[in-house]
């Protein structure tokens, strides 16, 4: 990754840095997300947090064991790498 953004500095300018790091993040993001996700589905893992609460525990439900943040970050890669297309279209 380091040669690449590197090399792309020198030919292309910064705006294939941030493209190659903005697409790092993500994909670091739904990794996180996805362990996370992986993790309270395990068997003995606790089905409710008393400590939590409803409302939060209806977050962490929907947030993690439902993997809904994985998903989005798995969009945002998506959509980051279709942005500058379309951006460069309307031009």
């Amino acid at each position: 990754m380091f040669a690449v953004l590197v090399f792309a500095r020198r030919n292309f300018g910064s705006s294939v840095n941030s493209l190659i790091a903005n697409q790092s993040a993500m994909d670091v993001f739904a990794c996180v997300f996805m362990v996370i996700g992986f993790a309270l589905s395990f068997p003995g893992a606790p089905g409710n947090y008393m400590s939590l609460g409803q409302v939060a525990n209806n977050i962490v439900c929907f947030v993690f064991r439902n993997r809904a943040m994985t998903i989005m970050c798995m969009n945002a890669e998506k959509i980051g790498l279709l942005l500058p297309f379309v951006v460069a279209s309307h031009r």
